[in-house]
């Protein structure tokens, strides 16, 4: 594996000359702007771990959209039946709500166990302590771009027209990739404290998966429907399927969105103030 400031030394030794000369920086403000300035470092490390994870598999990269596909066409063909939906329409609402699920999740449950497994990297170089965070969700953003393609797959085999209305999907994109960061924080901060939370996460997401409408549709719930409004990730998919679909976002999600960003927003920074001169010790 390449060491990060081998990295430095690849890309252009400028930017990061002050990791050498001030070293880790002692303030969770300038970690953060460091780390944000270091974004050619995180994004090339993102991208040598993705190289590295399929570099050896025949298919390379193309296995991430391949296996994402196959998920959504099985769900399409068993579910529309199930949900009573023509197979278009059901095909993009399956495949908005697992490409953006698949996401946020690996980002959550990976995050949990970030800082100890870049372990070395934290103990041994000058790189600020939030870099990790911004490489693992840099990694997933690559993901959710490679699998992006099987939405668009969906929009040519189904023949679905293209909208203007349907452009509101990508500030709808930048919001949930700007929580789901902060998000990631907070699991990084915790799991680097307490062994058991990754499992925890872990376990949570695959039951919130099911509870989550992905694979059905929310009136299937009857009465049910209206407990959905305590599931977020539903919300955060509706800012990109409902453009998607020709629909309006709710107020409701949009009220529930806005909520859970600041507190997300709020914990992250708490998190990550109580934590910056600790993690070393956790790790």
């Amino acid at each position: 594996m390449l060491n990060p400031l081998a990295l430095i030394n690849m890309i252009g030794d400028a930017p990061y000359s002050s990791f050498r000369t001030e070293g880790v920086p002692q303030y969770v403000g300038r970690d953060l702007l460091a780390s944000v300035r270091a974004w050619r470092l995180w994004s090339l490390l993102a991208w040598h771990d993705l190289l590295r994870q399929y570099g050896r598999a025949w298919l390379g990269l193309f296995w991430v959209p391949l296996f994402t596909g196959l998920f959504v066409g099985a769900f399409t063909l068993i579910f529309s039946v199930l949900n009573g939906a023509p197979a278009d329409t059901f095909g993009l609402y399956v495949a908005s709500g697992y490409i953006l699920w698949v996401f946020m999740s690996e980002s959550l449950v990976e995050g949990s166990g970030t800082f100890k497994q870049n372990r070395a990297m934290l103990l041994d170089s000058l790189v600020p302590r939030s870099l990790p965070v911004f490489r693992l969700v840099q990694r997933n953003v690559l993901r959710l771009a490679l699998n992006l393609t099987v939405l668009v797959a969906v929009f040519v085999v189904f023949t679905i027209p293209l909208q203007i209305g349907m452009f509101w999907a990508i500030p709808g994109l930048v919001v949930i990739i700007t929580t789901t960061l902060l998000a990631t924080f907070c699991c990084a901060v915790l799991g680097a404290r307490f062994e058991d939370i990754r499992l925890v996460i872990s376990i949570g997401m695959r039951l919130l998966f099911f509870l989550t409408p992905i694979m059905w549709k929310p009136e299937r719930l009857g009465v049910y429907a209206d407990y959905l409004v305590f599931n977020p990730f539903g919300h955060y998919i509706e800012l990109v399927r409902a453009p998607l679909e020709g629909r309006e976002i709710s107020d409701l999600s949009l009220l529930v969105v806005t909520v859970c960003s600041l507190l997300a927003l709020g914990a992250a920074a708490a998190l990550f103030a109580f934590a910056h001169k600790r993690l070393v010790h956790w790790i």
